[in-house]
């Protein structure tokens, strides 16, 4: 079984994700409805908070967060999911969708987790995940595995269900061809909901089971984990309540203690049912209000608490030196309430605060291609540990050596960020990203997987996370874009890093304990940082014009059909060309993702060719040949002509063969192909 905690992420990807989720919830936006119009206003909003004039610090003015006339917009939901509520509290959400074509998703979702959990109950929701596999009264003991399989479903870790401090979902996926195996897999979920049997005797046998998942989770990142929460949430309702709970609770926790829990909580106003996939709509819900009407809410349940996360209030200092971790890094995260995005203003004020995070992880990762940087990879951070809360911020990987260097170079480029701002320039560069993967994600929405779309109606219900049409998230986005102003940016930049106070983690393995920067130090750089002299960046560089001339055309020589060698779907649609310079190109049209051409361009060889001491340069090779540019270009300059262009190619040597991979949209294919040349 799984326990989700929102995770440590640290690429530039998960930082777009975290906007896209904003209306959302995932990398592709829904469906488009036919003949559906924008939801949104054309007329750009008026602002009523402007003042970007940058000052010293101690002459900063307060800040405020940009206000709009448009903030209290609400975004419309999405007409292709039907939702609904029964008499007794249970929603849904049910929508038709053939991708990936005669299957089902269905989530049980309860809006409760180990944070309601009483304290001989600590650990118990994760406990009573596995318990739900563990009998019902139609299907004692370890039936119900027996039950999954026969829907052709592997049953595991990670797979069925997963818990958190705030909710637990269970997740089925099954064929839609057979009618009885539907009304099973239903009936699985009614069975969850009210019928768990939590037999004394099955919970001895499965509390081995949860205490060898909690002791494969005794890592470095486990004590990451723990640590940061304990810091940060200590105060909450979430102290104490780690979902896998301890081991002695694990070793303690009665059935009794189960059962109260499922009691007071497994009930219907606080449960959702979610179904995605290729079905009848209209028969669904029926068969969900015929499964489920007849559940009832306890007499005297509590209610559920509601937890408030504040900003902080005193900066929070963490120096980790670990056996177990592999890496010392740099992590800045500045802890903020994470308001419903169920408005044009929520979304507006989050998309300014990513971009302006990407401007600044960005800023970053130039540097870590110029000469005597004393990190080696920058990019945004967050540690979103509970619903309520979002933590944008930075994350550098360096040495240990390094460490406070790397500490004192990420909180200037904050600090320049509050008193300077970005420029026009890099809002641009910016905003194309993100306008590029608005686009890319609306081009593939027809190709949107039944799963994705279950995930979106979870977080809606549990978190009011919009779940607006491919086109209405679309046009949203792109007219917010089109209005971002730096001033806006800034305003909302500064507005938020004033409001909180950041977490500084720096963590490094054993052999960097007294050498990384300790809790006071730390303190003292901040102050330092601060208090100090910072200077305007200077952020002009080099442009490309023109990336590649191109060259001859090479004549094609022989044309062949390769449906022999791909099956009966690719028959019309698959070839191979043969060039006069001997390259050969086989092409298969892609019937899965809309708009994106996948590649793999290969050559027998391999670093096995080379001598043997010349095997770790061959290995080495291709990372270095990314790092370096393309021609004389450096690779600043290439990132920032690529910034409006979805175009990904990476050189490879493997054991016995060497060559390229990479995708890009059809409108980028020219330039992938340019990429792959110049390498």
């Amino acid at each position: 079984m799984a326990i989700r905690i929102a995770p440590h992420r640290r690429a530039l990807a998960a930082l777009l994700a975290l906007t896209l989720a904003a209306v959302a919830c995932s990398a592709n936006p829904l469906e488009v409805a036919p003949d559906t119009q924008p939801t949104t206003s054309t007329e750009p909003p008026t602002s009523v908070a402007t003042d970007p004039t940058p000052l010293p610090p101690t002459e900063l003015p307060p800040a405020e967060f940009p206000t709009f006339a448009d903030d209290g917009e609400a975004i419309a939901v999405d007409d292709e999911v039907r939702r609904g509520q029964l008499d007794n509290g249970l929603s849904y959400y049910v929508r038709s969708n053939d991708n990936p074509g005669s299957r089902a998703q269905l989530r049980l979702v309860v809006d409760a987790g180990s944070a309601m959990e009483a304290d001989d109950q600590i650990g118990g929701a994760h406990f009573l995940e596995h318990m739900l596999f563990n009998g019902t009264e139609q299907y004692p003991a370890n039936e119900l595995i027996s039950v999954l399989e026969s829907f052709g479903f592997t049953f595991g870790p990670d797979i069925n269900a997963y818990t958190t401090f705030g909710e637990t979902v269970y997740m089925l996926e099954v064929p839609t061809d057979d009618p009885a195996l539907l009304d099973t897999a239903f009936g699985v979920l009614r069975e969850w909901a009210d019928n768990a049997t939590l037999d004394p005797e099955q919970v001895e046998l499965e509390r081995g089971v949860v205490l060898a998942e909690w002791r494969r989770g005794q890592g470095f990142w486990s004590r990451y984990r723990n640590e940061v929460l304990d810091r940060l949430l200590g105060t909450t309702g979430y102290a104490n309540r780690m979902p896998i709970g301890t081991e002695e609770s694990i070793e303690t926790v009665t059935a009794e203690a189960l059962r109260r829990f499922y009691e007071d909580w497994y009930r219907p106003e606080l449960m959702s049912v979610v179904a995605v996939g290729d079905f009848d709509v209209g028969a669904i819900e029926d068969r969900i209000t015929s499964t489920f009407a007849d559940l009832t809410n306890p007499p005297g349940a509590p209610a559920r608490p509601e937890f408030l996360v504040e900003p902080a209030a005193e900066p929070t200092f963490m120096s980790l030196s670990d056996p177990e971790s592999s890496d010392t890094f740099v992590e800045l995260n500045y802890p903020l309430p994470l308001l419903p995005h169920d408005t044009v203003g929520t979304v507006r004020r989050d998309l300014a605060l990513d971009l302006a995070f990407l401007v600044l992880s960005t800023r970053l990762d130039e540097d870590t291609r110029r000469p005597n940087a004393a990190f080696y990879e920058a990019s945004g951070a967050a540690n979103p540990l509970v619903r309520e809360q979002q933590s944008p911020g930075l994350f550098l990987y360096t040495d240990p050596g390094n460490a406070e260097q790397s500490l004192r170079d990420a909180l200037t480029e904050i600090e320049r960020g509050r008193r300077f701002g970005i420029t026009q320039d890099e809002l641009d560069r910016a905003i194309t990203v993100f306008r590029n993967s608005v686009i890319e994600a609306y081009n593939a929405r027809n190709s949107k997987q039944d799963a994705a779309y279950a995930d979106e109606y979870v977080s809606h219900y549990l978190s009011a996370s919009p779940i607006a049409s491919a086109r209405d998230t679309r046009d949203l986005y792109e007219r917010l874009l089109d209005e971002m102003t730096v001033d806006q940016v800034n305003d909302t930049f500064r507005a938020s890093i004033d409001s909180t106070q950041p977490l500084i983690i720096v963590a490094s393995p054993e052999d960097g304990q007294g050498v990384i920067p300790t809790e006071s130090q730390q303190a003292g750089i901040l102050d330092d940082v601060r208090s100090g002299p910072v200077d305007q960046r200077d952020t002009a560089g080099r442009t490309i014009e023109v990336l590649l001339d191109p060259p001859d055309a090479a004549p094609v020589t022989r044309t062949e059909r390769l449906g022999n060698l791909i099956g009966p779907q690719g028959t019309e649609t698959a070839k191979s060309i043969t060039f006069g310079n001997g390259v050969q190109v086989a092409m298969i049209d892609n019937q899965i993702v809309s708009g994106s051409v996948f590649f793999r361009a290969t050559s027998p060889g391999g670093w096995s060719v080379e001598a043997a001491e010349d095997v770790v340069e061959a290995q080495l090779i291709p990372q270095v040949i990314v790092d370096s540019g393309v021609a004389d270009f450096d690779q600043v300059a290439l990132d920032r002509y690529l910034a409006d262009k979805t175009v990904q190619v990476q050189p490879y040597i493997d054991e016995l063969d060497e060559g390229f991979v990479g995708e890009a949209s059809t409108d980028d294919l020219e330039t992938l192909f340019q990429l792959m040349h110049l390498y």
